[in-house]
Order: structure tokens, then sequence, then C-alpha cells
């Protein structure tokens, strides 16, 4: 029995039915493929011969419907040769080399022609079945422009950033000139780290706006985490604003703030890293109690409190 039908008993006479058919349908499909035909057919298209100085900036079709005629043997490998040999020459549309921005509405006659031009073999191109074609180019230049490491860093208790160092910190950018006018500064990936007590180097990719390229893809970044410890400084109050014609005595005339900075840099922080001052701007001298405020001006040192608040004022006339 022929196996899938059960109930067939083969005989010899089966086998000869089967090669018979199996040569009937190869001569019939020969005979069809050499037969002429009309047919369309989607084929890739790509630009080529762009001048140096321009880019396309527009996204046009990655392919195009055609009308061929042929014989059905060259219409099998008709999509592979299209594939290979078809590009649109952007010189031939009209793109040159000046300093200033394209926009071309190729129509479909343009296409044509130059399809027909590069076609090879035994095809005959019937119609382009496009309407138009809009492109679209810009003036390339390149920037340097700055990296900037997009993290949101937090750390654990009694410890701070250091730094935050990227490498390559500047990377050349190339693409159309009216993107990259705008472009001061590139971001990498968001990543965020919570508690961190302990220095990381890692990667971290680079975010390009379309039709960006890049010098590189990635950058290397390292965080710089160092272990904090508390202090203590007294600082003078100083009077801002003050009216020329009065004297004025703070009480008190210091104020004491506590800090945390940096092991490593803890013995480099002095009274001169902050600015203690009371701002007498708009300030009636009746009112004879003034806010403290604390500026800091290192910033490894960073101010956690300060006491007192307000100070209190006497005037004498000068």
């Amino acid at each position: 029995m022929l196996k899938g039908f059960p109930f067939v008993k083969p005989t010899g006479n089966t086998y000869t039915f089967i090669v018979c058919l199996f040569i009937a349908i190869t001569f019939w499909l020969l005979n069809a493929l050499n037969k002429p035909y009309t047919t369309q057919i989607q084929i890739p298209l790509g630009i080529e011969k762009i001048p140096a100085n321009k880019i396309l900036v527009n996204q046009p079709p990655n392919s195009i419907l055609v009308e061929v005629s042929g014989f059905g043997f060259d219409l099998l490998t008709f999509g592979k040769v299209a594939s290979d040999s078809i590009k649109l020459n952007a010189q031939k549309l009209g793109v040159n080399n000046q300093p200033v921005r394209q926009t071309l509405l190729v129509s479909s006659q343009k296409i044509y022609e130059q399809i027909t031009g590069n076609l090879g073999g035994n095809y005959t191109l019937k119609q382009v079945l496009l309407d138009s074609l809009n492109l679209q180019f810009d003036v390339k230049i390149s920037s340097i422009v700055l990296v900037n490491p997009d993290l949101k860093v937090e750390t654990a208790n009694q410890f701070t950033v250091e730094k935050i160092s990227a490498n390559p910190n500047f990377v050349e950018l190339t693409g159309p000139k009216t993107i990259l006018d705008g472009i001061k500064e590139i971001k990498t990936d968001y990543k965020v780290f919570n508690k961190l007590d302990q220095n990381l180097t890692f990667d971290l990719p680079l975010v390009l706006p379309p039709n960006i390229q890049s010098s590189h893809k990635k950058t290397a970044i390292k965080i710089s985490i160092e272990r904090i410890t508390e202090g203590e400084l007294k600082l003078p109050i100083q009077i801002k604003n003050n009216s020329d014609s009065l004297k004025l005595v703070m009480v008190p005339n210091t104020v004491s703030i506590k800090f945390v900075a940096p092991v490593s840099k803890f013995n480099q922080v002095s009274s001169s890293d902050f600015l203690a001052f009371v701002d007498f701007t708009g300030l009636s001298v009746e009112n004879k109690r003034v806010k403290i405020e604390i500026k800091s001006i290192n910033p490894l040192a960073k101010m956690i409190s300060f006491e007192p608040a307000f100070a209190e004022f006497i005037i004498l006339e000068k």
C-alpha cells in the first residue's frame, strides 16, 4: 500500500502513472516559464551619489511598485537583480554641492528613466507605479559637543559623590546643519543608583537624534564615592545693603554652623568656604530682628545646620 493511502495497493501501473504525471508537470512548467508575462513587482529603492557635503534627512519609501514584462524565467530573478542594480543617482536628480538645503519632488518619469538605464537582463520596464518621490537634503556638518551623563545618584548615609566623569567627555557629531546647530551636548541613557557606597565604572550608550552620527556610540562613566565626616565652624556675620548714614552692631555678631565634607578634603575646609550675612534690603529700622543667611562657597563642603537663625541689631548714628 502507498504510504498515506492505506486502501491503495501500488502496482506497476501506479508507479508509471506517477512518473508520467511528474514529467507532464515539468514540461508544462518549462513551457509556461518560456512565455512572456506582464506583472507588478515591488523592488527595493536606494539613493546613491549624494554629494559629500549633503545628507538625506527624510525617509523615502524602502521600495516602489513597478510594472515589468519579460519571460517567466527572467521574471523569477528580477527581484534579485533589481535589488543589486537599481539605485537612484541623487546628482542626476538635481542634488548639488551648494551649502543650502534642497527639497526635490522627483516625478515617476525621472525614476523610470533612471531605472531603465540601470536595468539589465531580458526585462522591459512598463511603468513606475508612484506619483512622485519627495527627497529632502540638508548641508552635512560636524560639531564637537559635550557628553552629559544622565544619572540620578543617591548615596548611602555618610557618603557623598565626589565626582562623575565620562570618557570620552566630548564627541564629534555629524549630520544635518539644521539639527546640529541646536545641539550643545549629548546625553547618555538614563540610569538610577540608590544607596551607593562604592566607586562604579560602566559604559552607557549615547542617545543620538535621528540622522546624527557620532564618533563614539557609548562612553565610559566613572562615579567616585567618598565617605564624609561632620565638622563645626564659627563665622562672622556680615551686613549687606546697609544705609551709609547708619552704623549697625549685630547681636550676636557670629553664627555657628555644622557641615559635612569628604574625609580626604576635610582639613582643607575653613571659615572662608562659607559666608554668613544679613540683608537689610527693604528692612524697616523699627524691626530690630533680622534673618541670618548662609552661603556655601566650596562645593565639597555642605552646610547642614546653623544657629542662631536670627540676629538683633543696634543702630548707632555715625
